[in-house]
């Protein structure tokens, strides 16, 4: 539990040093300790903070639809509180982007995000929302995503103690390849039920979810369920991610 006697700014620092740390349980409970706080003592700026790092941290251990509904109230509460172009939400933007079916979307957001966090913030959020932006704009292609990706190793470079985000930015490097590092290799982390490879078959097409249930003949649930799963066995969080993936199983 978190003192009651700690002030908003306290637990908002110490929450964020937790979710570099990679300390998710301790992060995810001050970071809500501090979201309270923040709402009783009308403090909108600390709010939209807390929301965006508790999405960051869902990321990195959460599902894919916990990921993105992490990363859209985050969104929802800065726009609410009037505070879109906050920079302390850029990261929640990040976020956003890497769970996105919208390529167009998803590289908006990876823009914005880059925008935003260039405004203020500290080395290890600038490193990271560059990490997680240049991994979106690598998987769709764009130019931009080496670049930034260069720009995180850059800024990762002044911190002594990197964290979650120099693991993260190895991470990307390790996945598109770059600076030396190799591809990583695909695997699966459990076998795929029937069910799951259906789903699995339609993902390569531009069938929505709710396509791929009225050609499976099952609920819209049911193919999120198996979709997700299969997201989950395959260690990627995104359609595109998961049909590369697969193919590279000679699944597809």
């Amino acid at each position: 539990m978190c003192p009651a006697s700690w002030k908003r700014t306290t637990a908002s620092a110490t929450g964020v040093a937790y979710v570099w740390a990679g300390r998710s349980e301790d992060a995810r409970r001050t970071l809500r300790f501090t979201a309270h706080k923040a709402t009783v003592e009308d403090f909108p700026t600390a709010l939209v903070a807390a929301t965006t790092f508790l999405a960051v941290l869902d990321l990195e251990d959460g599902t894919r639809d916990s990921v993105r509904a992490a990363a859209q109230h985050a969104i929802d509460t800065a726009t609410a509180l009037g505070l879109a172009d906050y920079p302390g939400g850029a990261a929640a933007f990040a976020v956003r982007a890497r769970t996105s079916d919208d390529a167009a979307q998803a590289v908006a957001d990876a823009h914005r995000a880059v925008t935003l966090v260039r405004r203020t913030s500290t080395r290890l959020a600038r490193a990271y929302v560059l990490a997680a932006a240049a991994d979106t704009l690598l998987e769709n292609g764009h130019a931009d995503g080496p670049v930034l990706l260069t720009e995180a190793q850059t800024v990762l470079a002044h911190c002594p103690d990197p964290g979650i985000v120099g693991r993260y930015v190895t991470r990307v490097q390790a996945r598109h390849g770059l600076s030396g590092a190799p591809k990583r290799t695909a695997e699966l982390i459990e076998q795929l039920t029937e069910r799951e490879l259906a789903v699995l078959r339609y993902l390569p097409t531009q069938l929505t979810q709710r396509d791929i249930a009225t050609e499976l003949y099952v609920s819209l649930n049911t193919v999120k369920t198996h979709g997700q799963a299969t997201y989950r066995k395959l260690g990627v969080v995104v359609r595109k991610a998961a049909v590369q993936a697969a193919r590279d199983l000679h699944l597809l």
